[in-house]
């Protein structure tokens, strides 16, 4: 079994298979997965050039019939990585489709702060939707479907400001917020929760919000599979759901 070395400090970081690099990994409060057998793992390093962040990735150890395993540097922006993620996946899929293992995942690395242990948060199923498009937009492009749910939308924009439903979050623990707000609406019907991603948020503070996420979610608040991660300057004027 391959092992991952996590560096406690200032930083948890991942300390990488090329010499001198480097990478610091999402911080999280309690580990979705702890175990991992049978992986490979890929690699996600945070680079600058000229001002601009780049990824450089490292996918020599990939083996199409074993879980994979993404170790993102935590600086990086989602619209560099998302676009990336999404080709692995489609990769997956062909591969599983071709006689692979069915069951094989792809998950994120995270440290988990208070378990100070490796950690993972599978995403194999997650269905990103790019650049201009909102999950209002998709609620009314299949209403007959969102009618048995409260359907909710979440917004993450940079600097970590939420809008739920369009509205400014001023609470100072959001997630408390939100978790008290989604209680109040599953009463009566269940909620259904669409993620939407300013993609200029990093990949930090992505994993955090998912993992809160998580840990509100019951069986009457559901996590749609679909996720948003669009530009927010160039999102359609007409949606109407940033304020």
């Amino acid at each position: 079994m391959k092992k991952i070395i996590v560096v406690l400090g200032l930083f948890l970081g991942l300390t990488s298979c090329r010499f001198g690099d480097e990478i610091l990994l999402p911080q999280g409060t309690y580990s979705v997965k702890k175990d991992m057998v049978d992986y490979s793992q890929l690699y996600f390093f945070f680079k600058t050039e000229d001002k601009d962040t780049l990824v450089d990735t490292n996918f020599n150890n990939m083996i199409s019939t074993t879980n994979w395993v993404l170790s993102i540097d935590k600086r990086l922006p989602l619209h560099k990585v998302i676009p990336e993620v999404v080709k692995l996946q489609i990769k997956k899929q062909k591969k599983n489709a071709h006689g692979g293992k069915e069951q094989t995942e792809m998950y994120f690395s995270y440290s988990d702060s208070l378990g100070e242990n490796l950690a993972f948060l599978p995403f194999k199923s997650v269905e990103y939707a790019q650049k201009k498009y909102h999950s209002s937009a998709y609620v009314k492009k299949y209403p007959d479907f969102h009618m048995g749910f409260e359907n909710v939308s979440i917004d993450v924009l940079k600097g970590n400001q939420v809008l739920v439903d369009g509205v400014l979050v001023t609470d100072a623990h959001p997630l408390e917020f939100i978790k008290d707000y989604l209680s109040f609406l599953s009463e009566n019907k269940t909620v259904l929760v669409y993620l939407n991603f300013d993609d200029r948020l990093l990949f930090n503070d992505y994993i955090k919000f998912k993992l809160g996420m998580l840990s509100i979610l019951n069986d009457s608040i559901l996590l749609a599979p679909n996720e948003f991660i669009y530009d927010a300057i160039k999102l359609d004027k007409e949606c109407d759901c940033l304020y």
